[in-house]
């Protein structure tokens, strides 16, 4: 079966087995848990933030600022530092801010349990810290 998620990187194909049906689809459970995310990242600032800026602003500004950071960050820095925020494009001084990323950091390794296997094996949860990716300019090219 198809993936219903649009931006599935997964391969597009899913086992019924393994699916998540939701509403007439069939999804990845990543793929799931991320549209979740997006949306309950698009609901909480429409509610909290700002109730009268177009839906469509809104997803193309999320849509850039997943490409540089991690979905669990953009929700932490809406609920934890939106304080001055009046509009979304604002929101990438808050996300590109380095005392932020820091401190998300330690609250996400903080949060990492360790399990431990018979052989003494550690392995760790699932939560990475943010990787923030460069985008390169035009000088940098002749450099």
């Amino acid at each position: 079966m198809k993936c219903g998620y649009v931006h599935c990187n997964l391969g597009k194909e899913v086992e019924r087995e393994i699916a998540i049906k939701y509403e007439k689809k069939y999804y990845h459970t990543e793929c799931f848990a991320e549209k979740q995310l997006k949306s309950e990242i698009e609901s909480y600032f429409r509610e909290n933030i700002n109730t009268n800026e177009p839906v469509a602003q809104i997803r193309r500004y999320f849509a850039q600022y997943h490409l540089s950071y991690d979905l669990d960050y953009i929700m932490w820095c809406l609920k934890n530092k939106s304080q001055k925020l009046k509009y979304s494009a604002g929101l990438n001084y808050v996300l590109s801010d380095g005392k932020n990323i820091d401190e998300f950091n330690k609250i996400k390794l903080k949060q990492v349990e360790l399990v431990f296997d018979n052989e003494f094996e550690c392995v760790y949860n699932k939560i990475e810290p943010i990787k923030t990716k460069t985008i390169k300019k035009w000088g940098d090219y002749f450099g």
